[in-house]
């Protein structure tokens, strides 16, 4: 057999067959057989005709169109073990020729991904400060969020407890109808989600005892006199001399725990800014040092597709659509999907190197890790069944498993770059 490979574009492959006359003659005599064991031939039983006499009564194009089954299944089989590729679509026959015989099958490949060593990548970094600054700034925000209510005799403002009463005078009937709120006025750029939030407006600025008239339209077209009348104004005082608000946090018992568990927080959230960026800034080595790295068309189509169902499938629970969208923004259709296979390019590149990485350094998650994390997360939301339910789901479960997965790749990936990493151990 004499197999020849030409890769039409990336993991585009045109694979030529040509068999020599021993493979020849066994494949039409495998075909004779299967047409013995078919069909009815006078003077033997089924399947026990010989081989010379199938070829007389049904002839060579009988026993050639019998053996296509075989050259696209065992033939080409045989022949795809004596190369490296692994078929990523069905592949298919494209020409056949007799004598001798010679096949052509057209199929894409698998993604082709050599790494470059990146064990070597090695990038500068800092081991995160934290300031006495920063924490007293964290400190502060404490004070000001826990830090006791006391009763002001100044004008109600952002941040304040307002206590007033409402009297109601229906215009018609001549009811009245008192009723006694606490409104909360959020601090600048805040959002309220009180019930009487349409009062905010109205109440910012009044002091103790000063009144506010207005008057409602109900739907049927009668009005109601009201009248808002502030009772009290209740404001945080902040004493830098007293640390007594670190009781009402609840889980310290001191200034100084607080501060440690700030700094300790602060720490890790520039360790992870850090992490990140050596993550980023390694994968984008890696890729520009490729060896190999090259995908089917196919795939590439595939992802972009599935993207921009997923844009679309968004856009609907948004009440909208990917037409109105585009009318929106101004964009053609060719536009937008030009901007999907970019971002679907830039996916596939990370996916394919972070995959090889991971089979080079035989990362994997257990049975074991994904379960202890499922269990975890129920008991995060044991209260909510609903919530439960999903988190037992199949896909969910799955994508437990590709987080794991993710976070020892990305893991090992920052140790080497840190040079933490043994490669000997």
């Amino acid at each position: 057999m004499k197999v020849t490979i030409e890769e039409i574009n990336d993991c585009e492959i045109a694979m030529t067959i040509e068999l020599d006359d021993q493979q020849k003659r066994k494949l039409y005599r495998k075909a004779g057989q299967r047409i013995a064991k078919n069909v009815k031939i006078p003077g033997f039983r089924p399947g026990k005709a010989p081989y010379i006499h199938v070829f007389k009564r049904f002839g060579e194009e009988a026993i050639q169109q019998e053996s296509i089954n075989d050259l696209g299944d065992e033939i080409f089989k045989k022949a795809l073990k004596e190369t490296n590729y692994v078929p990523y679509s069905t592949p298919e026959i494209e020409n056949i020729d007799w004598n001798p015989i010679t096949m052509t099958v057209k199929f894409f490949s698998m993604p082709q991904v050599e790494l470059g060593d990146y064990h070597a990548i090695r990038l500068d970094y800092e081991t995160p400060i934290v300031s006495d600054e920063e924490i007293e700034a964290e400190v502060t925000k404490f004070r000001e969020e826990y830090s006791p209510f006391k009763e002001v005799n100044q004008p109600a403002q952002s941040g304040d407890i307002v206590t007033m009463t409402i009297n109601e005078v229906d215009s018609q009937s001549g009811d009245k109808r008192e009723a006694i709120i606490n409104l909360d006025l959020p601090k600048a750029g805040q959002e309220s989600k009180d019930n009487f939030a349409d009062f905010i407006p109205h109440v910012m600025g009044l002091s103790v005892g000063e009144m506010y008239d207005f008057t409602q339209t109900l739907l049927d077209g009668h009005e109601i006199e009201c009248t808002l009348t502030v009772k009290k104004v209740k404001r945080r005082v902040v004493n830098l001399d007293d640390d007594s608000f670190v009781q009402n946090i609840g889980q310290f018992k001191s200034l100084s725990e607080l501060k440690e568990q700030i700094r300790k927080a602060i720490s890790e959230k520039k360790q992870t800014q850090i992490d990140n960026f050596l993550f980023s800034q390694g994968l984008e080595i890696i890729i520009s040092e490729m060896i190999t790295l090259k995908w089917p068309s196919l795939l590439e189509d595939e992802e972009v597709k599935k993207s921009i169902r997923y844009y679309e499938d968004e856009l609907r629970k948004a009440k909208t659509t990917l037409n109105d969208y585009l009318r929106e923004n101004k964009k053609r259709i060719e536009e937008f999907r030009e901007e999907v296979r970019e971002n679907v390019i830039e996916h596939i590149k990370t996916t394919l190197v972070l995959k090889e990485i991971a089979k080079k350094e035989d990362l994997q998650v257990d049975l074991q890790e994904v379960s202890l994390q499922a269990q975890y997360m129920t008991y995060l939301y044991s209260d909510n069944k609903s919530m439960v339910e999903q988190l037992n789901s199949p896909d969910y479960i799955q994508h437990l498993a590709d987080n794991l997965h993710n976070d020892k790749i990305r893991k090992r990936l920052i140790d080497i770059i840190k040079g933490q990493f043994d490669q000997t151990n």
